[in-house]
């Protein structure tokens, strides 16, 4: 299931002693920070099944992208995408990345990431998620 590159990208958590559990693994890669990011299947409130279960109609809706297809999607949108918002930030008491991707010229995904690169969660950016996020802004300041 993993190739070489993936391996090697293992290696390196590892030998940072970077907590994952590699049965639970989707995908690793490494975005455009340099950063290693990898997907694990998670919970309700942390992972693939967090996004399958909050977000999927959003992928469907917004980008066309069907359930099953969002793993793989996820994993070109970090790997070949643009960030064009990294901040950090406390979310229910831990510290994470925001981070915004543009991928394909066109579509951003916000997603959530703990400072380790586990991949919490991932949606399309629109308005709604943009004047969510305002206002959480306005609210912390």
């Amino acid at each position: 299931m993993f190739n070489e590159d993936d391996e090697l990208l293992f290696a390196e958590l590892d030998r940072d002693q970077v907590k994952y559990t590699r049965e639970n693994v989707i995908f690793i890669t490494r975005d455009e920070t340099g950063q290693i990011i990898w997907l694990e299947t998670g919970n309700t409130i942390v992972g693939l099944t967090h996004i399958l279960r909050r977000h999927a109609n959003e992928f469907k809706e917004s980008l066309k992208v069907e359930a099953d297809q969002i793993p793989e999607y996820l994993k070109k949108v970090v790997t070949f995408g643009v960030v064009t918002s990294s901040t950090t930030g406390m979310r229910n008491g831990r510290l994470c990345v925001e981070r915004i991707y543009l991928y394909d010229d066109e579509y951003h995904i916000l997603t959530a990431l703990g400072t380790n690169g586990f991949l919490v969660s991932a949606h399309p950016e629109g308005e709604k998620t943009t004047e969510k996020r305002e206002r959480r802004k306005r609210h912390e300041t």
